[in-house]
């Protein structure tokens, strides 16, 4: 929520899911539109919800105009998409001129590495990317997903190829407090377990 412009603006959730950030977003004041190719997933949001602005589309086929949105939030589905450079490109391109991307993935240690129980990570072939086999969640809405790994750089240099302009890198690690609140964060105290990064679209040329 910190990398997000103030509201009100409009905002792209892109992947929504079963709209854990559209409802975080929205009690913020912010204008939500949420896009997911799930149907189920999709089904889940809008009765839950009741958000019939929920749009079932592909994160690199948007259903959605060019240089109509002033922000594009995309959490948690990059690291799940096989030709995750198109939906970056497909994010620029929705994203009206001066508008931001917030973009959240699985950090690459983590794509390429296992943590053990010691809390120790063990990496191997970051510089290849790979595709780990399917892993299945039991949630409200079951989910089976599956994870890429590419390097930091290769993410940055798709926003900036796709005419973005890389704004802030964030690899967060939970303080104290959450690690006694939620003591399963404690193997995480000293590795980043995410990888968050914003670009913003730069203003075309009159």
């Amino acid at each position: 929520m910190e990398l997000l412009p103030p509201p009100p603006c409009q905002v792209l959730d892109v992947g929504a899911g079963e709209g854990r950030l559209t409802r975080a977003m929205t009690a913020r004041g912010y204008s939500v539109f949420p896009v997911e190719r799930s149907l189920g997933m999709l089904r889940a949001l809008q009765v839950e919800d009741g958000n019939r602005a929920a749009l079932n589309g592909d994160a690199c086929a948007l259903p959605i105009r060019p240089g109509s949105v002033d922000c594009v939030v995309s959490l948690m589905v990059l690291m799940s998409i096989a030709d995750a450079m198109s939906a970056v490109r497909e994010a620029a391109r929705v994203l009206r001129d001066g508008g931001l991307a917030v973009f959240a993935v699985l950090h690459p240690l983590v794509t390429c590495g296992r943590m053990g129980d010691d809390g120790d990570l063990r990496v191997s072939d970051y510089g290849n990317c790979s595709l780990p086999a399917p892993r299945r969640v039991q949630r409200r809405v079951p989910l089976t997903y599956e994870h890429f790994h590419r390097p930091i750089g290769t993410y940055l240099s798709w926003s900036i190829d796709a005419g973005l302009t890389l704004e802030a890198v964030v690899e967060p690690l939970p303080g104290a407090e959450q690690v006694a609140a939620h003591p399963r964060f404690r193997r995480w105290a000293g590795v980043p377990n995410m990888l968050l990064w914003t670009a913003r679209r730069r203003v075309s040329s009159p």
